[in-house]
């Protein structure tokens, strides 16, 4: 196999930017950064300033929550978990003393922070405090906490305060539809909830932004077949569609002035900002070249945007970008080093027919420099299952190019980014229609001759774990080796110990775990444990509170119980201090070192 000249821990340690957000008067932003090797806040004033550390070892290793800004500017509020297991409590650092106050405390609750009040008292909030996931508000001079919800369905995208305090939209659910979300006001003393917009019944619908006329909000709805903003009128009902037919846009932002809404355009795995004219419908690209814009929001007025970028061969970057055409300014630009970033690979995009006939969308990465030996592949699937392999930057999709694998990455039916009818296609069908999607995958690599059919493997996290385990026992022939990070591998079990909101979506995509026990049981990986024949890695976090680790201790016993050896036949590593996955640099490192010796030591 060919060698690189890359070096996977110093690739791991180029930093990562994490949850930016604009202060409310647009001139600052703050975010996580692990520049320094571990996450620290940062803030940097708007256009030109320079980020500044505001944290000193007080954050988890590992973040995954939002910032928020209060509306004067001094403060910013985040959660912090416990070594990875997502029971956030929410705290408050005061930026010009550093001083850090905590602000809730409910030790068993997941909290997320959602935004401040007009006149600066309130705190919308998330949590699970008191079992579904609902909204809050907390006041931020008592700490009295205000429960706003008591909805037995889980509050989602939520706590956008109206321009005169006395109102707050959120999303929920009170349909016998499982799969149907829509647009809910409530008093912004609690009670009163009312359903201000659905697109249709069945659509899914996330309110955005409030207009500055205070009776117009933004809304994104799939009511008609893909992601499209909205902008409702909340008096009379009136709703008028922005976007373009089968394209995906979600919307990010509104203009100060209200005049300019700022969406991320989704166009086959490349996703980029854009700047629509409210009023007119005018759209304007901030961006002309392919690649992937998570998050954008306006700043200085509504004069420019702050947003992530990257690409395949470029690591996430935050970037100011004035909305005219001057050029943008990074503000974390990347040290690679002694790596040259001219070894990166650029992928190219795919597709192939599945068994039924579905074309199947992926991107594909070829290895150089290996003449014409037919190279071993890594199928790698994505988590989710709303998710998607885009045009960014995956560390350890290069360093395993690099090494001489192929790799290809299928947006499997369930996969967003092409259409509400593509997603629902594994609806009451998890690890069905999928999984003959990823074999039609391997199929494809073998017909092109862009792998060796006796050396693949299958590669996938949290929902891609899954797969995985599904993938290796019931098609254990076409893999050599397999590596199921932080997956899950008994549905049944994994529903009685999830929280309300979970339970929530795992009915909403497979059912009554009573009334379709026998699908549960027949897409659950553990009962098929016994046709394992590929080499596998199991990799768990302790702390999983998404995907528990009992999950992968349950399908390691069984294996044991069935004769497989640990070290000969199967490897387990459990991470301790460590989630859901981690940003810590450390934590990736053994992670990822892991899973790279054993797929070049078993493919």
């Amino acid at each position: 196999m060919s060698k690189s000249n890359i070096d996977l821990k110093k690739l791991l340690s180029l930093p990562t930017v994490l949850s930016p957000s604009v202060s409310c008067d647009g001139c600052c932003v703050a975010f996580f950064w692990n520049v320094t090797g571990r996450m620290e806040v940062y803030v940097a004033d708007l256009p030109d300033g320079e980020p500044v550390r505001v944290t000193h070892g007080e954050l988890p290793r590992s973040v995954r929550t939002s910032i928020v800004w209060n509306r004067a500017g001094t403060n910013i509020v985040f959660g912090k978990d416990v070594d990875g297991n997502e029971k956030y409590s929410l705290w408050s650092l005061e930026l010009a003393s550093g001083t850090h106050r905590r602000l809730t405390d409910a030790p068993d609750a997941r909290e997320v922070a959602l935004e401040f009040s007009p006149d600066g008292r309130w705190l919308s909030f998330l949590s699970t405090r008191n079992g579904q996931q609902n909204l809050y508000k907390l006041d931020l001079e008592s700490l009295d906490v205000v429960q706003l919800t008591d909805f037995s369905t889980p509050v989602h995208q939520s706590g956008m305060w109206s321009p005169d305090g006395q109102s707050i939209l959120l999303s929920n659910n009170q349909s016998a539809d499982l799969r149907n979300q829509d647009v809910y006001l409530v008093g912004a003393n609690g009670g009163g909830a009312h359903r201000v917009f659905r697109g249709k019944e069945g659509s899914m619908d996330s309110p955005i932004a409030w207009l500055p006329d205070g009776d117009r909000i933004v809304v994104v709805s799939d009511a008609l077949g893909s992601d499209r903003p909205v902008i409702v009128d909340k008096r009379t009902g009136d709703a008028r569609w922005l976007g373009a037919d089968d394209v995906e846009e979600r919307p990010t932002d509104v203009s100060e002035d209200g005049r300019y809404l700022l969406s991320i355009q989704n166009c086959d795995a490349s996703m980029t900002p854009i700047v629509t004219e409210i009023e007119t419908g005018a759209v304007r690209p901030l961006i002309e070249v392919f690649g992937f814009t998570y998050w954008a929001e306006f700043a200085l007025g509504g004069t420019a945007a702050v947003i992530d970028r990257t690409t395949p061969t470029r690591k996430s970057e935050l970037f100011v970008f004035p909305v005219d055409d001057r050029e943008p300014r990074s503000l974390t630009p990347i040290d690679y080093g002694t790596i040259d970033p001219s070894e990166f690979v650029a992928p190219r995009r795919v597709r192939y027919a599945s068994s039924d006939g579905v074309t199947v969308p992926a991107i594909l990465y070829e290895p150089t420099h290996i003449g014409d030996r037919c190279p071993p592949a890594v199928v790698h699937l994505h988590g989710g299952p709303w998710g998607q392999c885009v045009f960014a930057f995956y560390d350890l999709v290069q360093y395993l190019v690099s090494r001489g694998f192929a790799i290809l990455q299928p947006d499997f039916r369930g996969s967003t980014g092409y259409g509400r009818a593509y997603m629902d296609l594994n609806y009451m069908d998890w690890g069905g229609g999928d999984l003959q999607d990823v074999i039609a995958g391997v199929d494809f690599l073998i017909r092109e001759g862009k792998a060796d059919p006796q050396r693949i493997a299958a590669y996938g996290g949290s929902y891609g774990g899954y797969l995985t385990y599904i993938a290796l026992t019931k098609a254990p022939d076409l893999w050599k080796a397999g590596v199921a990070w932080i997956g899950i591998t008994d549905l049944l079990a994994m529903h009685d110990e999830s929280p309300p909101n979970m339970q929530y979506i795992l009915r909403l995509m497979m059912g009554d775990p009573e009334e379709n026990e026998e699908l549960w049981r027949d897409r659950s990986a553990i009962y098929f444990a016994e046709n394992l024949k590929a080499k596998l890695l199991m990799i768990h976090g302790v702390n999983d509170a998404r995907c528990p680790v009992t999950q992968a201790h349950a399908f390691r016993d069984r294996l044991l119980e069935l004769g497989y050896e640990e070290g000969t036949d199967f490897e387990y590593v459990e991470l301790g201090e460590v989630g859901h996955g981690s940003s810590d640099i450390g934590d990736k490192i053994e992670t990822y070192e892991a899973i790279t010796r054993y797929l070049e030591a078993n493919v």
